[in-house]
């Protein structure tokens, strides 16, 4: 598992709600050493520029290589200073801010 913050949808199928993201690590991803990767998976109603933490395992697609496949993922809530009162006066909150 990692954390990370969303930086774009690649690939998104409405049918199905499989999605691929492109999402910078926050922390460390075992037996991976770049800064970002292409995350895999059905996702719900996700937010760029959120961040979340993926749970599942690092793939190698024979055509776009290492990936992480998601099995589930959660919200992460902001914790820099500042970044708590930006979250709650967002367009997730009508009415607040």
């Amino acid at each position: 598992s990692f954390t990370g913050r969303i930086n774009g949808i690649v690939f998104e199928n409405n049918q199905d709600l499989f999605k691929i993201i492109d999402v910078d690590l926050i922390s460390k991803l075992a037996d991976y050493d770049r800064d970002n990767i292409r995350v895999t998976g059905n996702f719900g109603d996700i937010q760029i520029g959120s961040t979340y933490k993926f749970v599942g395992q690092v793939v190698v697609h024979e055509k776009f290589g290492k990936q992480f496949r998601v099995s589930s993922y959660e919200p992460v809530l902001p914790h820099e200073e500042g970044s708590l009162a930006k979250y709650l006066s967002s367009d997730k909150f009508p009415g607040i801010g």
